[in-house]
């Protein structure tokens, strides 16, 4: 009992005022509002913004920041590196607005946060690359490997996996300046920040909304276009259905896997637009943007390769 006690005081001393009410207001946003605010209904005017899933992005981002957060003060800056890469597995976008928004209450050098960013990004390539090669799996099975087609699809995700490891490399090849004090001092700020959310939740509204009418627009080139555009707003998303037309036989293997690689070189793209949204400084867009640049050059080019040889 004395030992129980024990830690339950040490819990207390160790949340402050503002990380308890962060959580709370967490709790009341997810069990309290989720039900009422988590529903599969669509807006009344364009019919495409799914409020659903408005909601669970702006939990996510919320959530992310506040599991960042912690893992800084209970880990020091060493976790950084985890939760960019873990963060980037499961949500690459909410992943980057939590770095940023620590970056703002650490002053982490900008080759640290240039490098989570390039971790996060790292990692959705890894997990779009496993969510494809499932999909092929599960759709025309391993009589896809022989064939051309694959063979770039899988050589331009291997150099863009070996190219943001190198930079990720480089960029934490210095210790981590951060100082313990530093980082008791982020309790002095709130760990979520509801202003960044919702710029982030502007952002990926608005890039729904041109996804769905480029899709529109480009008729019959829509599944390659939108692959382009979608991969801004999800590119598991994009991932999913063009390998649901694959296996109604909609479209051909060539034209899944060109979508496959041309959303995720938008998905890395678009961590600018989330870094920017989430405040971050001129110098460090300007360094993220040639590095993602890089990044997605391999799968980009993959892509159009592919999509040019479906005919």
């Amino acid at each position: 009992m004395l030992a129980t006690k024990l830690r339950i005081e040490a819990l207390i001393r160790f949340i402050t005022y503002e990380e308890l009410l962060s959580m709370l207001e967490i709790g009341i946003i997810v069990f309290l509002l989720g039900p009422f605010l988590a529903v599969d209904v669509y807006d009344p005017f364009l019919h495409v913004i799914n409020f659903k899933v408005l909601y669970i992005f702006f939990v996510v981002i919320l959530v992310f920041s506040l599991l960042g957060y912690f893992l800084v003060k209970i880990k020091g800056p060493k976790a950084i590196e985890y939760f960019s890469f873990f963060g980037g597995l499961v949500h690459s976008e909410a992943a980057v607005v939590s770095v940023i928004k620590l970056r703002k209450h650490l002053r982490i050098p900008n080759p640290i946060v240039s490098g989570s960013i390039i971790i996060a990004s790292t990692a959705m390539v890894f997990r779009n690359t496993m969510l494809t090669l499932v999909m092929l799996a599960v759709t025309v099975g391993y009589t896809i490997l022989g064939e051309v087609s694959f063979m770039i699809f899988a050589i331009a995700f291997l150099i863009s996996a070996l190219e943001g490891y190198f930079m990720v490399k480089l960029a934490f090849a210095a210790p981590i300046p951060i100082s313990e004090e530093k980082i008791k001092g982020m309790e002095i700020a709130k760990p979520i920040s509801y202003s960044i959310a919702l710029r982030a939740l502007l952002i990926f509204t608005a890039m729904l909304i041109v996804v769905t009418y480029a899709t529109f627009a480009f008729g019959e080139h829509g599944v390659i276009v939108s692959s382009i555009f979608g991969g801004l707003v999800s590119a598991e998303a994009l991932i999913f259905t063009v390998f649901s037309l694959l296996s109604a036989k909609k479209i051909a293997v060539n034209t899944a896997l060109a979508a496959a690689l041309l959303a995720t070189g938008s998905a890395i793209i678009n961590k600018i637009f989330f870094a920017k949204a989430a405040g971050a400084e001129s110098d460090i867009l300007k360094q993220i943007i040639w590095q993602l640049l890089i990044l997605t050059l391999p799968v980009e080019v993959a892509g159009l390769y592919i999509a040019f040889l479906t005919g």
